[in-house]
């Protein structure tokens, strides 16, 4: 849960250095030394309401970030999570 004054959601995470990335063509895991990102804002439905990060990030590596989370009305919220094509939602209250 996020209130103010807190008005930064910190948004911090490691890709490990096996991170997945995709399947080569032959189907095996490839191991890149980077590896693709997807972060989202979604409503509580699950409906997109903001893409926040998109691309190739390096792997054996943190990661961080502040996002401005105080531009949104209160209420539930979903953080959508795609890293190496593993996807993780987390619902977050804006309150």
């Amino acid at each position: 849960s996020f209130s103010p004054p807190q008005t930064y959601l910190p948004l911090r995470f490691y890709l490990p250095a096996d991170a997945p990335d995709a399947l080569d063509s032959t189907g095996a895991k490839y191991y890149p030394p980077r590896t693709h990102v997807e972060l989202e804002l979604r409503y509580a439905d699950g409906s997109l309401l903001e893409k926040i990060l998109d691309g190739a990030f390096h792997k054996g590596k943190w990661h961080l970030w502040e996002y401005d989370i105080t531009k949104y009305p209160k209420g539930t919220y979903i953080m959508h999570t795609e890293i190496g094509g593993v996807v993780k939602d987390e619902k977050m209250e804006v309150r």
